[in-house]
């Protein structure tokens, strides 16, 4: 077993997004989970509407757990009349999140418009009196007219509607006058606990003294990033081989630059026998 590139031609596949997120999988973000639904469910102390947030991290570091778990708390699904998730990715298409919008507050299809026009006032009466939450995840760039259509969103909804956006760039935080909340690097301990549940099959590195060295060794290599830890997990899962492990370990994938989109190389890899 080596490592190798996964995927030719596009090197970073779309990654398309739901809120689905299994609290078991999660370790280690119960003090960024409290104080990003704190930020959803409360104004500031002028009671002004703190309405637009952002999770802003690299790539791989969580952002989109954080916000999942936020998503599906009890307390947030109680506060919001209406929550609507989007995956925005590369490109942030303004008519695809009016469209998603309309067709979670009517529970159909959204029929289709021949002008711009019509899909405000469908739009507009849709919000309207309704406190929603609207997570805008993996936002790549943002641009004044983003904005722009943020603040119109919220205009239409009841007064404490929010729109939590992820990102990876503190610029898209600041292009869309966000309050910002910044995920930091998962702890050793929290890393280790993530990778024992992915990589062996009871849960636990407890069998073989050699491979639970070898996996000490493959987390640092992981930098914090849960992503990575799972990844890696997932390709080593119930794998007994030391040699293999070994492998993994001294790829010299680990050393491939970030070039510039802040994804560990790991994210990258795939198994070849």
């Amino acid at each position: 077993m080596g490592l190798q590139v996964g995927v030719k031609g596009k090197q970073y596949p779309e990654r398309l997004t739901t809120s689905y997120v299994r609290e078991s999988d999660t370790f280690g973000r119960d003090e960024d989970k409290k104080k990003v639904i704190d930020l959803l469910l409360s104004s500031d102390a002028s009671g002004n509407e703190m309405c637009v947030i952002a999770i802003v991290g690299m790539g791989g570091i969580g952002k989109t757990t954080l916000a999942q778990q936020a998503y599906n708390d009890s307390r947030v699904e109680q506060h919001f009349n209406l929550k609507i998730w989007f995956c925005v990715s590369e490109e942030f298409v303004m008519p695809m999140v009016e469209k998603s919008i309309i067709e979670a507050a009517t529970s159909s299809p959204c029929p289709k418009f021949e002008n711009p026009e019509q899909f405000r006032v469908i739009l507009k009466k849709n919000l309207t009196g309704k406190k929603f939450l609207l997570v805008l995840d993996d936002v790549w760039r943002a641009k004044p007219d983003h904005r722009e259509f943020l603040g119109q969103l919220l205009e239409y909804g009841a007064r404490g509607s929010k729109i939590l956006v992820t990102t990876r760039n503190k610029s898209v935080a600041s292009a869309m006058h966000a309050i910002p909340h910044h995920l930091e690097l998962l702890p050793k301990d929290d890393c280790w606990s993530l990778f024992e549940k992915h990589a062996f099959r009871n849960g636990s590195s407890n069998a073989d003294p050699k491979i639970k060295e070898i996996g000490t060794k493959i987390m640092e290599k992981c930098k914090g990033l849960p992503l990575a830890v799972k990844a890696i997990g997932d390709l080593l899962w119930s794998e007994s081989n030391v040699e293999r492990w070994t492998n993994i370990l001294k790829s010299n994938l680990w050393d491939l630059p970030m070039e510039g989109t802040y994804i560990l190389p790991a994210l990258r890899l795939d198994i070849s026998v």
